[in-house]
């Protein structure tokens, strides 16, 4: 579980509670469709990828998931792409009777998402529900983006496929089967300004032997104490499955 304390430091209740034993058994169908002309660095072409489980066909866990993914680059001229991409994901916990939300999400089955990825900030806290420091996933989320890609008529940068980019990023995250409220009054908060985070900025991107590397100039376009820092900053990062 993605833990944000020092080794020395206790867990949070949230945490705790999950390290109680339970069985799942579930199966899981994956879909991929993807005409990119590269998988880290594209310049045309669409990806999509859904991807839905369900559990309870044996144990003591049952719920639906659902999480699909697209992205869509097109090239403006021949060193400059506009890309758009969205992520969200759906977990419905199902308590007796099959009652949708019935019972609590196990923490080992909410989506933990990457901030750097989808809103270029890094840690698993600082997108989605914490616990005293611990981030204990949430039930559903959604990012959105959009940017625009250049390759300088340089020879290293063409040679290594190494661009200029500048985006804008958008995404929440939320606990619906636990916490304060109905789930009508959690899913709202979806879509609150208050709740949404949201982040501009410029970099680089290159693809090397193990990912796509990036190192940005990131700006916090909505921010509160525990998820951005208050001022601009420079974060890097190294996906494996940027697709």
């Amino acid at each position: 579980v993605p833990h944000s304390k020092s080794a020395d430091q206790p867990h949070s209740n949230s945490v705790l509670k999950a390290s109680m034993p339970s069985l799942k058994s579930s199966i899981r169908y994956t879909y991929r469709h993807e005409t990119t002309d590269h998988k880290m660095v594209p310049t045309k072409g669409v990806f999509v990828k859904s991807s839905t489980e369900i559990a309870g066909f044996g144990g003591d866990v049952r719920f639906g998931k659902l999480e699909g993914c697209g992205r869509v680059h097109v090239p403006i001229s021949s060193s400059v792409t506009a890309s758009l991409g969205c992520f969200g994901g759906l977990l419905v916990p199902l308590g007796e009777g099959m009652k949708c939300f019935g019972t609590p999400s196990l923490l080992n089955d909410r989506f933990f998402h990457r901030g750097f990825r989808d809103l270029r900030i890094r840690g698993f806290t600082e997108f989605g529900p914490t616990d005293e420091g611990d981030a204990i996933g949430g039930d559903s989320y959604y990012t959105v983006g959009g940017s625009v890609a250049y390759t300088p008529p340089i020879e290293i940068f063409k040679d290594n496929n190494i661009r200029l980019h500048a985006f804008a990023n958008a995404g929440n995250m939320q606990l619906l089967s636990d916490g304060d409220g109905d789930v009508l009054s959690r899913v709202a908060k979806l879509a609150s300004k208050d709740e949404v985070k949201a982040s501009v900025g410029v970099g680089v991107i290159a693809p090397i032997s193990i990912g796509r590397f990036e190192i940005n100039l990131v700006a916090p376009v909505t921010r509160d104490q525990r998820d951005f820092l208050p001022e601009i900053r420079f974060r890097w990062a190294l996906d494996s499955d940027f697709s």
